[in-house]
């Protein structure tokens, strides 16, 4: 299934979510999020949604987490994050949760902390080298994977992957493209990253496959129309070799279009148009 958790529609923020289940081509609405947030990342641990940090509805930025339990479609609070922050990227990798980078009123920040929840604790790891926000990311063959997001307020191509087991950070190539609010899955041991442009500065109607065997970025071709443009804050995840991305904002207006990549086949569906959900 594909979750749809909060964010902000014409109506505001908002915390209401819905659930895309996939064999039935139809949606779903559940338990609303407790605490309303926009630009938020989640990811699953043990068939749970963990979603920390994001933006209030007043601009705040908080350090609360909340966990989706899909069986009893119910939210939990967990540990707060050691910050409060809005635009980080989190990751699920070896039953723990990473988040990297964001912002709050400290600015873009290099934030890397991993989160237990088997003693719903976080620890502090070494700092993102590239402070930044709004990346997107993932593990892939368990390195994870920070790329593109905002620096000093620019779309920016930087690609950083964490060693979890090491704990060390290695350089990658960089993007093809500069991209902030972009989103990402992967499949297959190989990392798509689709949308971007946050500051509408280049097109980012392709998006980018990166494959860690040659470690090169390779152009994928994405047949929107032509007048969608740029196009951040986007949903993304997958399920198996299906690649969803969803919502978002393309210039200054929200967006209620979908796609769904498998990998040459798209389709378009969404109840209702926002931005800056997960």
């Amino acid at each position: 299934n594909v979750y749809q958790i909060g964010g902000k529609t014409t109506d505001g923020v908002v915390g209401d979510m819905t659930v895309y289940h996939s064999g039935d081509h139809v949606w779903e609405s559940v338990a609303s999020k407790p605490t309303a947030v926009s630009d938020s990342s989640a990811d699953v641990l043990y068939g749970e949604v963990y979603l920390p940090g994001g933006r209030l509805a007043d601009g705040t930025v908080t350090d609360l987490m909340e966990v989706y339990s899909p069986a009893n479609d119910a939210w939990r609070p967990a540990m707060a994050l050691p910050e409060p922050l809005a635009g980080g990227l989190a990751i699920a990798e070896g039953g723990f949760l990473y988040v990297f980078g964001g912002e709050n009123d400290n600015g873009e920040r290099d934030a890397a902390y991993v989160y237990d929840p088997g003693s719903d604790s976080w620890r502090p790891l070494p700092p993102l080298p590239t402070p930044r926000s709004f990346a997107t990311g993932g593990s892939v063959a368990g390195l994870l994977y920070v790329v593109g997001g905002l620096e000093a307020g620019q779309e920016v191509d930087t690609c950083e992957v964490f060693n979890p087991t090491d704990e060390i950070w290695l350089d990658c190539p960089p993007l093809l493209l500069p991209r902030g609010g972009a989103g990402s899955a992967v499949v297959l041991n190989k990392l798509y990253v689709l949308g971007g442009g946050v500051n509408a500065t280049s097109e980012t109607a392709f998006g980018e496959m990166y494959d860690p065997k040659n470690e090169t970025w390779q152009v994928v071709n994405l047949p929107m129309p032509d007048e969608m443009g740029d196009w951040a804050y986007l949903g993304v995840t997958h399920i198996e070799s299906r690649i969803y991305a969803l919502g978002g904002r393309q210039g200054d207006q929200l967006t209620d279009t979908n796609f769904v990549y498998a990998p040459l086949v798209y389709q378009t569906f969404l109840p209702s148009a926002r931005g800056g959900g997960d």
